[in-house]
């Protein structure tokens, strides 16, 4: 016997999504992550982190991951960001769309 008992989930189920979704929600399906690009190589996570900071979105954010090529010992370019609000999120991307690092 097994000695978990399974049962098999749907795709909502398995997302975290319920059939009992209410209005409320409406805003939890905007989008939080924004991908930075085009950054210097020469930029450390810390000096990312500190320049979002000087922007004023360093305390808004939940998540932040900059992509190292280890071999090179430099960034690859890029960033992921998530925010934690999605109009924050459309803020940095307002503020950031064509500005060079």
């Amino acid at each position: 016997e097994d000695p978990l008992p399974r049962r098999e989930l749907s795709l909502g189920e398995a997302l975290g999504m319920n059939e009992d979704t209410n209005a409320e929600d409406e805003n939890d399906d905007r989008e939080t992550t924004m991908m930075l690009r085009n950054i210097p190589n020469k930029y450390s996570l810390d000096m990312l982190y500190m320049e979002l900071c000087e922007h004023g979105f360093g305390d808004e954010l939940d998540f932040l991951y900059l992509p190292v090529d280890f071999q090179h010992g430099v960034n690859r370019g890029y960033a992921f960001l998530n925010f934690k609000d999605p109009l924050v999120a459309l803020k940095f991307q307002g503020h950031f769309q064509g500005v060079s690092l």
